[in-house]
């Protein structure tokens, strides 16, 4: 009999994101918080990221608003164990978790707006 081992919740969070259809969201989320701001991607497809190199683009993206980002896309989408990776403050996070600050960050910017 062999032993399994079992990923905790916590550990299963940090399985990071990777899919084209994750990176592709990243890059319309952060397209639309960086609207007009050194930084601003593109809004890229699925297909698009799978077929073309954009993973640096969509990494500045994220550096911009302080997230160190390893993005996978086009030629190297395929490597193996290819997968996102999102750190914040040198610590490795979710995908989820970033895409919560962004959204946090979003709900900042308006609550600035509703004041004036």
């Amino acid at each position: 009999m062999t032993a399994t081992k079992k990923l905790s919740d916590e550990s299963l969070n940090l399985v990071s994101g990777g899919t084209c259809y994750e990176t592709a969201d990243d890059s319309k989320l952060l397209h639309y918080f960086l609207r007009g701001k050194p930084g601003q991607p593109a809004e890229y497809s699925p297909l698009q990221i799978r077929t073309g190199d954009h993973g640096d683009e969509i990494k500045a993206a994220w550096a911009s608003i302080g997230v160190d980002a390893t993005i996978y896309s086009g030629s190297d989408f395929f490597d193996p164990g290819a997968a996102n990776v999102y750190k914040m403050k040198g610590k490795v996070v979710s995908r989820q978790t970033v895409v919560d600050y962004v959204n946090y960050l979003i709900e900042e910017e308006r609550a600035k707006l509703d004041q004036w």
